[in-house]
């Protein structure tokens, strides 16, 4: 069975926070390389003044690749730091949802990238299902940018994580939503450390008419090392090998309708 086309087209913004890490290269060329028909709009928020120079090290290399973009690149450039202490980029995804016009929202942390179809496949599976939301799964990079394994034990929403079975959690990079939902519940992303977890949490059990789903698809990449809390390869690998006893060869999230 495969999904609908969608015939209209709704706009997409990408909300990238950054500090002008190199990486955040990648996360750029990914969205240009989108093959979703619709506009998509890639918004850069520069996390302080102090990391202007990094920044437009990165793009300037960005220009002399992409010297027309084929998807919009916007840039916003904050006074203050607001990612210290453990926030990184959660404020940034609390409050810009406000301040965009497109129909739906992605966040894309700099760390990590999208496979070419990820946006065609999030938006395919929100409007086949009427979703208001939508998450994908992930592939694992180490920092260097080899594959080390596809995520089968973590980043799973509906299905606990392989460390207990009350942990429940998406990567950030993994969302879309509506936006008409998301203005009501992205406050909830102003948390730090494990903000993910507890977004998940509050979104799934506080707001119960929602409809979500995941493509069961691992359609992004996150790049291991991008900070201090950064996992080690090694979990997922023994993580992966944990949920193998748990379900067998086959994951109930990998088993979905193909676009």
């Amino acid at each position: 069975m495969k999904l609908n086309i969608i015939r209209e087209k709704p706009s997409v913004v990408v909300i990238t926070p950054t500090t002008g890490a190199e990486c955040l290269l990648d996360a750029m060329e990914s969205v240009q390389m989108q093959n979703y028909e619709g506009e998509i709009t890639h918004h850069i928020v520069v996390d302080g003044t102090k990391f202007s120079r990094d920044y437009y090290q990165v793009r300037m290399a960005f220009d002399k690749k992409y010297p027309e973009p084929r998807h919009k690149v916007v840039v916003t450039q904050l006074m203050e730091n607001v990612g210290g202490n453990g926030f990184y980029g959660h404020r940034v995804y609390a409050a810009f949802p406000h301040l965009v016009n497109q129909e739906y929202v992605f966040f894309l942390d700099q760390d990590a990238s999208y496979d070419r179809g990820h946006i065609r496949i999030m938006m395919q599976y929100m409007h086949y299902n009427s979703w208001d939301w939508a998450y994908s799964l992930r592939n694992i990079y180490d920092r260097e940018g080899k594959f080390i394994c596809k995520d089968n034990c973590e980043s799973l929403g509906e299905w606990p994580a392989f460390v207990g079975n009350d942990v429940h959690l998406v990567d950030t990079s993994c969302y879309g939503f509506s936006r008409k939902f998301l203005i009501n519940v992205c406050n909830h992303w102003h948390h730090g450390w494990g903000g993910d977890r507890r977004f998940y949490e509050i979104v799934t059990k506080h707001f119960k008419h929602t409809n979500f789903g995941t493509t069961g698809k691992h359609t992004v990449n996150y790049r291991l090392g991008g900070n201090e809390n950064s996992p080690k390869p090694t979990m997922f690998i023994e993580g992966n090998k944990i949920m193998e006893s748990k379900y067998g060869p086959h994951f109930p999230w990998e088993d979905r309708l193909k676009p």
